[in-house]
């Protein structure tokens, strides 16, 4: 809870990929409280009342994850409204902002991310989700010491660079600092 508060702050793509780990660990945990208790909660340094606030943080999202029926696949309905936010912003930045910088990395990421929503099976899927979902992929071979291709490598590069500009220009838009590029502006 205090790490995702934090990460939710400061670097939105940082805090949907700790939400999905999250997910996942509550699911390895098959959403046991004894479990999570000792596994997760105890590890925090903290007074008792915040441990009970972290307690029910967790408690919430097995709640809502069970109420959701995402038992054993899916995301939390405020991780992917998070997702739509950032796949509009991302269109914004192509077309009505038209960002020089935002453009370029995206067309350095762009093959990428279309091999990423075809191996998806889900045309649907916009390039955001999947790159997002490809990055958190990535992060759990890399925490399974699973062997990566270079090309693999310098492909998640790409992807986590245009990952990183669109989480800055979000809190952008949400501090309201968001502005035209300076050729826009006349």
């Amino acid at each position: 809870m205090i790490i995702a508060l934090q990460k939710k702050k400061e670097n939105i793509v940082e805090y949907l990929l700790y939400m999905f780990n999250i997910e996942g660990m509550l699911r390895t945990m098959n959403f046991n409280m004894d479990e999570i208790e000792s596994g997760l909660v105890a590890q925090y340094d903290v007074e008792e009342a915040k441990k009970e606030e972290i307690r029910n943080w967790y408690s919430g999202i097995i709640k809502e994850m069970r109420s959701s029926d995402l038992l054993e696949k899916g995301h939390l309905e405020d991780l992917h409204e998070i997702i739509t936010e950032l796949n509009l912003l991302h269109s914004t930045l192509l077309t009505i902002y038209q960002d020089e910088q935002y453009i370029k990395l995206n067309e350095k990421a762009s093959e990428a991310i279309e091999e990423l929503i075809n191996k998806s099976g889900n045309k649907n899927i916009g390039p955001i989700e999947a790159a997002t979902n490809g990055l958190f992929g990535l992060l759990l071979l890399r925490m399974t010491n699973k062997e990566i291709s270079p090309a693999t490598e310098a492909a998640f590069a790409n992807i986590s660079e245009l990952l990183a500009v669109l989480a800055h220009r979000y809190n952008e838009m949400k501090a309201g600092t968001l502005g035209l590029p300076k050729h826009q502006k006349n």
